[in-house]
């Protein structure tokens, strides 16, 4: 850890590993020419010579052992630099009598680690190799409530932590949320508003276009912000993932379903925030709860998508350059640029798979249905049979939904899978 850095900052680099080594964790590195204060920061030390043990034990008691081999440390002087310093002299005598010593020392709790530091480095490798075959072969996960219990407490460490994006992600929804309400603010009653039955007025007209312009916006507004979130987050994660699955810590779908338990309530919230601003600002004709569950299940997906791209991403730069490409051709889809029955057949397909169409569809219905005005004209029925929005579609659309955050988060798992074992 102290490579490359001048004396004060490594010294305090080592200090902070101090720190954190006292708080009960135990920490391992390799220290090159430590000076004297660093090299009494370390509670133990083994000093290595040609891949053979010369010394293990505490730092406090090497002056003695190189006392009692016949190399006394001169006053004030550094005892790191001194034994490395001999040692490279006389690497041969440094090895055997530190072999002497371990055979005089059989009742030492840590002769069977010294006598493996001390074979040649062929025979070490031949041993690590077999007492890693034997830990793999016996070595067992631990319980999977364990495992989500572990996971989820550390993901919720990680939000917690990253304070940042948190206030960055709630200040976008915040801020957007009253920027449109002020680009909207306090659209009219459609039913205050004069329309005839035999045509429909331009104040109606300009209403119900407002309203439908709104709602594609919120439903935009949710989609990117989650997806935004998502893609960014695995990729940064990426290699902590994998060393720990590497070392078969614990099951890539049970980190996967932690991760998901920790992200959807921050999800909700973000919405929630961002519904409640823009119902009321905007005036919407959807109750709060209608506008935050669609929103809800908009965000589920693109966090899900975003997840999936973040997957195939290795870093955050290219899953960040995947996200317009992937995401902007899906709003052409959601009939609020053209009615989808106009795209040709062999392109609207796509609409199936799009979280915008659904989500767009879902929110027109619940703002416009059974909507009439003035004079009692069913105008919000006749602005959704315009679009060819079916009021029946309704629950279509929210399984569709359910369905697309499903599929995939199973699409990422799988590509994880199959990466990284199950």
């Amino acid at each position: 850890p102290t490579s490359g850095l001048d004396s004060a900052i490594a010294y305090q680099t080592m200090l902070l590993l101090r720190k954190l080594a006292n708080s009960g964790k135990m920490v391992i590195c390799s220290i090159h020419q430590p000076s004297s204060e660093i090299f009494h920061t370390l509670d133990r030390v083994l000093i290595l010579a040609r891949g053979k043990a010369v010394y293990e034990g505490k730092v406090s008691a090497l002056a003695d052992y190189l006392q009692s081999i016949g190399y006394e440390c001169p006053r004030f002087s550094n005892v790191a630099d001194f034994v490395l310093q001999k040692v490279s002299e006389n690497t041969e005598y440094f090895i055997d009598k530190w072999d002497d010593y371990m055979q005089n020392n059989q009742d030492s709790s840590q002769v069977a680690i010294r006598r493996k530091m001390s074979h040649n480095s062929s025979h070490a490798l031949e041993a690590n190799e077999d007492d890693s075959s034997d830990a793999i072969a016996i070595s067992k996960q631990p319980s999977i409530c364990l495992q989500l219990r572990v996971l989820m407490r550390r993901q919720f460490l990680i939000f917690a932590r990253d304070k940042v994006t948190t206030y960055v992600r709630f200040g976008q929804a915040i801020f957007t949320a009253v920027l449109q309400g002020m680009l909207w603010w306090r659209l009219q009653d459609i039913n205050e508003i004069h329309s005839d039955v035999y045509q429909t007025s331009y104040d109606m007209s300009q209403n119900l276009q407002n309203r439908f312009g709104g709602i594609f916006f919120s439903v935009t507004f949710a989609a990117m912000n989650a997806i935004m979130t998502a893609n960014l987050t695995f990729p940064s994660q990426r290699l902590v993932f994998q060393k720990e699955r590497l070392a078969n810590w614990y099951y890539t779908s049970i980190w996967l379903l932690a991760k998901t338990i920790i992200d959807i309530p921050v999800t909700f919230l973000v919405v929630f925030v961002f519904s409640v601003i823009v119902k009321f600002m905007c005036n919407f004709g959807a109750a709060f709860y209608e506008i935050f569950f669609v929103l809800a299940l908009v965000a589920l997906v693109a966090d899900s998508m975003g997840f999936c791209l973040g997957c195939v991403a290795k870093r955050p730069e290219i899953a960040t350059q995947l996200t317009p490409v992937t995401i902007i051709p899906l709003f052409l889809f959601s009939n609020f640029f053209v009615v989808n029955t106009t795209i040709p057949v062999f392109v609207r397909w796509i609409q199936w798979i799009d979280c915008f169409y659904y989500g767009t569809e879902a929110l027109c219905i619940y703002e416009f249905n059974h909507q009439e005005s003035e004079d009692g004209v069913p105008v919000g029925n006749e602005f959704l049979n315009k679009f060819k929005m079916d009021p029946a579609n309704l629950w279509r659309d929210v399984y569709a939904l359910l369905a697309l955050f499903v599929g995939f988060r199973i699409l990422a798992i799988t590509f994880l899978i199959r990466k990284n074992g199950l």
